[in-house]
């Protein structure tokens, strides 16, 4: 298999595991994380407005302000998920 073909079946099967993906909620102590399949999003909810330092480490990790979903929000993708990880060991440190 050439290097192209390689990269072609990589590919396929990182689309294929993504396909595999469904909704998720993780519940932490004053808010919740949410694999949002249907939005195509990873979020982040909170109750009421996020302290300067948890927007901080929001931002600093790509999640933006969606109003219309009422959350912080990056597009789904493995990187994302990875964030969001991060995300919530600084918010838990």
């Amino acid at each position: 298999m050439n290097t192209y073909e390689q990269k072609q079946a990589d590919r396929k099967a990182r689309l294929e595991a993504a396909a595999q993906r469904t909704n998720q909620t993780i519940e932490k102590d004053g808010y919740q994380v949410i694999q949002n399949v249907d939005e195509n999003r990873v979020q982040f909810v909170f109750p009421g407005k996020p302290d300067e330092k948890t927007r901080k480490i929001l931002k600093s990790h790509a999640f933006r302000w969606a109003p219309s979903q009422n959350a912080w929000q990056r597009k789904l993708t493995n990187a994302a998920i990875y964030s969001a990880k991060l995300v919530i060991r600084d918010l838990d440190a």
